[in-house]
């Protein structure tokens, strides 16, 4: 019997204390996994914003990944350094510094998606498709009433 299912059932109806297990559970196989490929998830969450966006200033990448000023700067300084974004200045406001992704990027991050969909396979293996689903329409819900 796994330490989680000796908890008192007290703690296994409190919805937040699980939430947080289950994000730790989950964040740990996600890490893990992009580790392996010297990705880190704040590297794979600029990487897919930028793909599905375009390229963006530094300061939307904060709002859309969720990340903090210092921390976009270090990601996105690293990942310029590896050829995978390009930083440039933007035409209309010299303060103002403008991310994309480059070609290799672009390769780098389909090959980190692969990655993280098996993590998300193996954190979720236990749930049906449907189970799957309702818990990503949930946790968006939960996630957008902010």
């Amino acid at each position: 019997m796994s330490e989680f299912e000796q908890t008192t059932p007290y703690l296994k109806s409190l919805p937040t204390r699980l939430l947080s297990l289950a994000g730790t559970r989950g964040s740990g196989l996600s890490r893990s996994a992009l580790a392996k490929h010297c990705a880190t998830q704040f590297d794979f969450a600029v990487m897919a914003t930028l793909v599905g966006e375009g390229a963006i200033s530094q300061a939307e990448l904060c709002r859309r990944t969720g990340l903090d000023r210092k921390d976009i700067a270090t990601v996105v300084t690293d990942l310029e350094k590896r050829g995978d974004v390009e930083r440039s200045t933007d035409l209309g406001d010299a303060r103002r510094k403008i991310v994309d992704i480059t070609s290799q990027g672009a390769s780098r991050f389909a090959e980190l998606k692969t990655v993280m969909a098996e993590s998300q396979a193996v954190a979720t293996a236990m749930l049906s498709a449907d189970e799957k689903q309702a818990l990503i329409a949930i946790l968006n819900k939960m996630l957008a009433s902010r």
